[in-house]
């Protein structure tokens, strides 16, 4: 029974990640109800109808009708939290395949993640969890320029520069979440600017550097870790960006407690087991608190996240 439900419960993790790529958790939010014949062409509607039937079984939606959908008891739980199922189980795909031969050290480094697909995954975790928080604890009115350390698909960027009237620069290492970006912005506006980058160097146009003056990162900061490269890297972005003068750092930390088995919370499990396989250690909410100290940069806020679970945000300012 208990291999069973394991088993079972990761196909419909699956169904999950595939229904949020094709976009039927947007299509039952916005109308309410989803029918499949009136779904794609002929081919499209036995896959979509396998992957309904899963979610069905799953409490996710209900089946009103034949072949006709609507959101069921499970759905406001799982729809919140869509985000978390694509990004581990198709944008992360590559290196949850690679991890024999990770641990049989047949290759030297897990290969590249969907850097797409994980854009618009967190993206749509920023909007519907994360979002609130970073727009909450800083009067945004009072700067000029915000630079957004890892931007994805953007959005976060284009929701700041929009709701606060200030200019944008987003900062993205992968060339494919950069162009995604592109697709959907309209880059000529003179409030916003993306840029190919890698913060450990922070090395993109000085002018534009020279621009900002409060910094976002969410999800990302353990790519600056070991703990001494990224209080050295916090330390070095003051001289890169002089008129810096705070950061809002989101980050999923590890849990002080463990695991404490299969009941966590989402993404902790799945979180800290597929950073491992990435050689990252997920830190404690001290390690990084060490971290700000030691970087020369002043913790004056925080606030702990309900999703992603055991995520915090740090505000610091400038010592």
């Amino acid at each position: 029974m208990y291999a069973r439900q394991i088993f079972n419960g990761g196909v419909t993790c699956h169904a999950i990640a595939i229904a949020d790529r094709v976009g039927v958790f947007d299509a039952l939010e916005e109308h309410g109800s989803l029918r499949i014949s009136d779904w794609g062409g002929d081919r499209s509607k036995a896959p979509l109808a396998a992957v309904m039937s899963l979610l069905r079984e799953a409490s996710i939606v209900t089946e009103s009708g034949s072949g006709v959908f609507t959101p069921g008891p499970a759905f406001a739980d799982c729809v919140s939290r869509k985000a978390l199922f694509t990004w581990f189980f198709h944008a992360s795909a590559s290196v949850l395949i690679s991890g024999p031969d990770l641990i049989r050290e047949v290759i030297a480094s897990p290969p590249a993640r969907d850097g797409a697909l994980i854009g618009s995954t967190m993206g749509d975790l920023g909007r519907r969890h994360i979002d609130k928080a970073l727009f909450s604890m800083v009067s945004w009115r009072d700067f000029e320029c915000v630079l957004d350390v890892g931007c994805g698909d953007a959005s976060r960027l284009q929701r700041i520069t929009e709701r606060f009237g200030i200019n944008g620069v987003g900062l993205e290492l992968s060339e494919a979440a950069l162009r995604a970006a592109r697709d959907r912005l309209n880059e000529g506006s003179s409030s916003l600017a993306l840029v190919q980058g890698d913060a450990l160097a922070m090395d993109f146009d000085k002018a534009l550097r020279d621009r900002v003056d409060i910094l976002i990162m969410s999800l990302l900061a353990h790519d600056l870790l070991p703990e001494k490269r990224a209080a050295d890297t916090l330390h070095m972005w003051k001289t890169r960006l002089p008129n810096l003068k705070r950061m809002l750092i989101c980050e999923t930390v590890r849990a002080d407690e463990g695991l404490k088995g299969l009941s966590v919370e989402v993404p902790q499990l799945g979180y800290e087991f597929l950073h491992s396989l990435m050689g990252i250690e997920v830190e404690t909410d001290a390690t990084w608190r060490r971290i700000f100290s030691a970087s020369g940069w002043e913790l004056v806020q925080t606030t702990k996240l309900d999703v992603p679970s055991n995520t915090m945000v740090y505000v610091c300012d400038r010592s």
